[in-house]
């Protein structure tokens, strides 16, 4: 169990390594949130991976690029943060929410589950970003079928959403101070 163990931690250290070199050189952050979420939905064969910007004083979560596989559509786009309500209460937290089965599981209201079942979503975990006491976005992975989320899984991609999280912030320091060097020139 203990070896076991060992080499479940030592393979993802070695995605978080990977993910971290891939990321690392970008300039662009839809780039950085499409690349992670790629690589996520790889590393966990899962059906879909996104990453939501949320803005509560609009109402609103943006999904710049998604990731999906087996016929699920497409999230990218912008969403009201009402019609997630119960996800978004669970997020503001700072827990993340496992679900392994959207049509049983207690954390999803019964109106909410034809909505899940309509985007193909069975099961999911989303992990927050929360930043000066605000929930700033989530980054979330999904499968067609229910699923049975391992404590590794989940906090694989919890470690994932900090990087990235990391790794836009510095893509968008680094377009400022180009574009403030560029008028200051």
């Amino acid at each position: 169990v203990l070896a076991r163990a060992l080499q479940d931690s030592e393979r993802r250290a070695g995605f978080m390594l990977r993910l971290g070199d891939a990321l690392r050189g970008q300039a662009d952050p839809v780039a950085i949130e499409g690349d992670a979420c790629r690589m996520l939905a790889e590393w966990l064969d899962v059906d879909r991976a996104y990453y939501a910007e949320i803005d509560e004083t609009q109402g609103t979560a943006d999904v710049a690029r998604d990731v999906s596989y087996g016929g699920a559509g497409s999230l990218a786009g912008t969403h009201r943060v009402g019609d997630f309500a119960w996800s978004v209460a669970i997020l503001r937290t700072g827990r993340c929410h496992v679900i392994d089965d959207t049509r049983t599981s207690p954390l999803v209201p019964e109106a909410a589950r034809a909505a899940s079942s309509a985007l193909g979503i069975a099961a999911c975990v989303c992990t927050p970003l929360i930043r000066h006491g605000r929930l700033v976005g989530a980054l979330c992975v999904a499968s067609a079928t229910p699923r049975r989320w391992s404590e590794h899984e989940v906090e694989l991609v919890r470690e994932a959403g900090e990087r990235l999280w990391a790794a836009v912030e510095r893509a968008r320091a680094e377009a400022a101070l180009r574009a403030s060097e560029a008028r200051f020139r």
